[in-house]
């Protein structure tokens, strides 16, 4: 009956860990001087990190778009994570348009395979502002290869 015991603690484990192994994860990396950024992980494997590119670029314009500035590889200067969500937040200032402009980038955990990246932007003293985000995913090794829907064998690229 032990044996029996034994098996059934020791088949328990190997199903979660298995389980567990194939689940999406997040930590924050970075520090308050470089900037904080997240990597993605699924199970112990490093699939996505924006240790170069930064979170987002930013690219501002006034509402008659004759005023423009851009930020490159932003980073976040504070980091929270409650439970299944980080929240990267920090100042952008930008001194051709007299302003500073708030931004907060959340990662949700969804469910074993899908995370939510959410932008939120605050800016206060001007009427109007156009923004465009570019945000992406950089994967810290080169891929062995791409799929698509179109073509089983895609070489990357557009």
């Amino acid at each position: 009956m032990k044996i029996k015991h034994n098996y059934f603690i020791i088949l328990f484990l190997f199903i979660f860990s298995t389980l567990s192994a194939n689940e999406l994860n997040m930590k924050i990396k970075g520090d308050s001087a470089s900037g904080f950024y997240v990597d993605l992980y699924y199970g112990s494997v490093n699939v996505s990190t924006q240790e170069k590119t930064g979170e987002l670029n930013l690219f501002v314009e006034n509402e008659d778009y004759s005023i423009r500035e851009y930020i490159k590889n932003w980073k976040a200067t504070k980091a929270i994570q409650k439970g299944n969500s980080i929240t990267l937040s920090g100042v952008v200032k930008l001194p051709k348009l007299e302003t500073d402009l708030f931004l907060s980038v959340i990662y949700e955990i969804v469910n074993n395979q899908v995370v939510e990246k959410r932008i939120e932007l605050l800016q206060t003293n001007l009427s109007l502002l156009y923004y465009s985000v570019n945000t992406s995913l950089n994967l810290k090794d080169k891929p062995s290869r791409f799929w698509s829907f179109d073509n089983a064998d895609n070489k990357g690229g557009v």
